[in-house]
């Protein structure tokens, strides 16, 4: 791993929103890393966070974590869950990667047409285990779904868990606010 270059000085500014990260030791050599959202009254660096909703948590191996030797892409998408929460959370977006309408590559079909039964079912679940009672945005809930299935279910892209999101708002089981073929720009949530 690169050594890591340091920060600029601090301005002492903060947002009333935020991501806090936090490790638990699981046992069995397990170690859970846990993403909650916090907020705050204040935008000054002394301040006090509250819970506000959990995100998610991807269980990590011990020795891996405690020695940084994680894989790259591991540290990549755990990254990348982060930057992508902050993003919805303050209301800004980095690019159009997450922006799909329901159109499928012909790679993209070919890959979905080998999923068996139970990985559907897996990305179902991801989808409804990212989602309660408050609306999230649909590209945060897809990416999200895509990170807790992505060493299962390899090579499924964004559109396919957007249309498998649209098929469990027509079941029933979310509702939708906004345009389900632009997921930066839709939100999701239980009925």
């Amino acid at each position: 791993m690169k050594p890591v270059t340091p920060m600029t000085s601090d301005d002492g500014k903060r947002p009333q929103v935020g991501v806090l990260v936090t490790l638990r030791d699981l046992g069995d050599g397990k170690t859970r890393m846990t993403l909650d959202d916090v907020k705050s009254g204040s935008t000054r660096r002394e301040t006090h966070w509250t819970f506000d909703v959990f995100v998610t948590h991807k269980d990590l191996d011990t020795a891996a974590v405690e020695a940084m030797q994680l894989s790259s892409a591991e540290y990549e998408g755990l990254g990348a869950t982060i930057m992508a929460r902050l993003l919805a959370l303050t209301g800004r977006s980095s690019s159009n990667v997450l922006e799909v309408d329901d159109e499928l590559s012909s790679e993209a079909e070919a890959r979905a047409a080998l999923l068996t039964p139970k990985e559907i079912a897996q990305i179902d679940a991801a989808l409804m285990s990212h989602t309660g009672n408050q609306w999230r945005k649909l590209a945060m809930v897809v990416a999200l779904a895509m990170a807790d299935c992505e060493e299962a279910i390899e090579g499924v892209s964004d559109a396919f868990y957007s249309r498998r999101a649209a098929k469990l708002v027509s079941d029933g089981y979310l509702v939708a606010n906004g345009d389900l073929r632009r997921i930066r720009y839709c939100e999701v949530k239980r009925p």
